[in-house]
């Protein structure tokens, strides 16, 4: 059309770069910046805001209770503590998602260290105390020595050893696939090139615990 509409709008905008500095290297428009900068707001990191980290907290885990149909209730006070004492780089949605990741991978109405993420764990002031106390590493199956299955195994004198290793790595290849697609059995099992219902049994044979996402049941 032609004819000018006026409109009552209201823009907000963000930022986490020096809007000053990419003016002066031609990287921002200046006239665009005083339109946009009636009025300014800073918002200090999330490491600044430490207080805050507890109420965002809370309100994630609230969150992806309902999400994720979870009964998460806290933290351990070794998780709390890690949490707290993490810098945060990602700032909130770097929380955002570890509380998510963390809730998907626990067992339990408690979060354990084990369930967060390693370089949140590796971190803290405290890390190589928490990880020599705590059944954890940055991916519980990486380090599957099977030269070392297969040779104790034999040195037990146990029978059927094939099944045995079969089996081991089935349960290792069926927890990480569902891992990389957090949960959801039917990317899992087509990329397996098996059915969801195999995929099902195989779950409950091997004793894997799912809740939108893996974690192999010890």
């Amino acid at each position: 059309g032609t004819d000018t509409i006026e409109v009552d709008v209201r823009v907000i905008s963000a930022t986490n770069r020096p809007l000053e500095q990419m003016i002066q290297h031609n990287e921002f428009r200046l006239d665009l910046y005083h339109r946009l900068n009636a009025f300014e707001i800073h918002l200090p990191p999330l490491r600044d805001r430490e207080s805050d980290i507890d109420l965002l907290t809370k309100h994630f885990l609230a969150k992806f209770n309902r999400e994720l149909e979870k009964k998460v209730t806290g933290f351990s006070d070794d998780a709390s503590a890690i949490i707290s004492g993490y810098r945060w780089p990602g700032n909130i949605r770097e929380l955002q998602s570890v509380i998510r990741k963390a809730m998907l991978m626990a067992t339990g109405p408690i979060i354990l260290p084990e369930s967060l993420p390693a370089e949140v764990v590796k971190a803290h002031k405290d890390a190589d105390q928490l990880l020599d106390a705590l059944d954890w590493s940055e991916d519980k199956h990486a380090s599957f020595d099977l030269c070392g299955f297969i040779d104790n195994s034999i040195r037990d004198g146990r029978g059927d050893v094939y099944a045995e290793t079969l089996n081991e790595m089935e349960k290792i290849l069926i927890s990480r696939i569902l891992q990389h697609h957090s949960g959801n059995q039917s990317r899992a099992a087509e990329q397996l090139g098996i059915t969801r219902g195999s995929l099902r049994n195989k779950i409950r044979l091997h004793g894997i615990s799912i809740d939108q996402v893996v974690t192999s049941a010890e």
